[in-house]
């Protein structure tokens, strides 16, 4: 830039014939759409969080690592908004010739906070579903497959968040298609760990004993879950067009509001997973028809089959948060494996507790179904 030229009112480019610049330009259509957009899924993505937390805290009196998570995800949300505002004042949302030289230097000292925080949103949001689903199911290859998902989302954000900061800084003009290859890689990533969270329940789901109502109840979460890989694939996609267009600040303005709508259906979707208990206690009756709808698929009640012995067991955290007095709790137990016989069958024991006396109710055999227990029966229904 020339020397003698004043920052304050010289464009970043050139207005186009027949235009001029205009740094004091009223809010664009684009900035508007932002907040709008921004702040209407945001009060959705508010309203569902403090229902989950008033159920799993007031209802059932069971807090766990998974509402953490979710709420440092609407946090990041929210933070993505605030500075999304802040960040008009440097020029976002506006056509590149009505942002002047030193309105350029707000945007891109911004730019780095914005990426970083879209980068953490999505991995705690997807660190808290598959929080819920370690607590749900014990089975050692499930949680398997869980560790290695939640790793490799860790690995790709930590190095995201390494590489803007070190080498593709925004600040630097000469880095643009370096950031704009990293956020293309990073919303592939995305969206191929989102696929990989929505996918990992499902054979857990089938397999579960209950109604073929509740079954699709969790199938419609799974699916609106999925539009979260809707919002990431079009926002891949508007970010790859951006390498062939000049003016960076309107453009990318379109991206941002999809990333918004991304953290936000987040939010959302973990949080109506655990609403559960909330809408049986509003509508007890309709819900405890649909669920008793099926009395076919209750275990008998009786010894495990093979074997009248009892098991050892230990108890998985109660999911319903009640008082010690009066409690269900579920024991998973692995049955000793004899020689020759397969070690697929899982025995799941009813303790019923009663002040300090436990009673073994019954005890159920289930042969060959690895994801099929009563835990996750319960998570359900309850």
């Amino acid at each position: 830039m020339d020397p003698t030229m004043d920052p304050n009112i010289t464009p970043v480019m050139a207005p186009p014939q027949g235009q001029v610049s205009d740094f004091n330009a009223p809010m664009t259509y684009v900035q508007k759409k932002f907040i709008v957009v921004g702040f209407a899924t945001f009060g959705a993505a508010t309203v569902t969080l403090l229902l989950r937390l008033w159920t799993r805290v007031r209802m059932l009196k069971a807090p766990w690592w998974d509402d953490i998570a979710l709420i440092l995800s609407w946090m990041a949300s929210l933070c993505f908004i605030i500075i999304g505002i802040y960040w008009m004042e440097g020029g976002f949302g506006h056509h590149m010739w009505n942002v002047s030289v030193t309105m350029l230097q707000t945007y891109v000292r911004l730019s780095t906070a914005v990426v970083t925080v879209y980068c953490w949103g999505p991995m705690l949001s997807k660190f808290s579903i598959l929080l819920l689903l370690h607590r749900i199911n014990p089975d050692k290859k499930f949680r398997l497959a869980i560790y290695s998902i939640m790793f490799t989302i860790f690995t790709y954000t930590i190095a995201t968040t390494i590489i803007v900061a070190a080498s593709c800084k925004p600040s630097n003009p000469a880095k643009t298609k370096c950031l704009n290859d990293l956020a293309v890689a990073q919303a592939a990533l995305n969206i191929a760990s989102d696929g990989a969270v929505i996918l990992l329940p499902i054979p857990m789901v089938i397999k579960l004993q209950v109604p073929a109502l509740q079954k699709l109840s969790v199938c419609l979460v799974i699916t609106v879950a999925s539009f979260v890989v809707v919002c990431s694939a079009v926002r891949l996609y508007l970010i790859q067009s951006l390498n062939t267009k000049t003016d960076s600040t309107w453009e990318y303005a379109s991206t941002c509001i999809w990333a918004t709508i991304e953290l936000n259906v987040g939010v959302i979707c973990n949080s109506v997973v655990a609403l559960k208990p909330m809408i049986q206690k509003a509508f007890g009756s309709l819900v405890s028809f649909s669920s008793n709808a099926h009395p076919s698929h209750r275990t008998p009640i009786g010894y495990s089959g093979k074997s009248r012995d009892r098991v050892p067991s230990w108890p998985l955290q109660s999911m319903d948060g009640r008082d010690e007095g009066d409690r269900s709790a579920i024991a998973f137990s692995a049955a000793p494996i004899e020689q020759g016989k397969s070690s697929s069958n899982i025995h799941v024991t009813n303790t019923t507790t009663v002040g300090s006396t436990e009673i073994s109710s019954m005890e159920d055999n289930y042969h060959g179904r690895e994801y099929d227990t009563e835990s996750q029966r319960r998570i359900i229904k309850d």
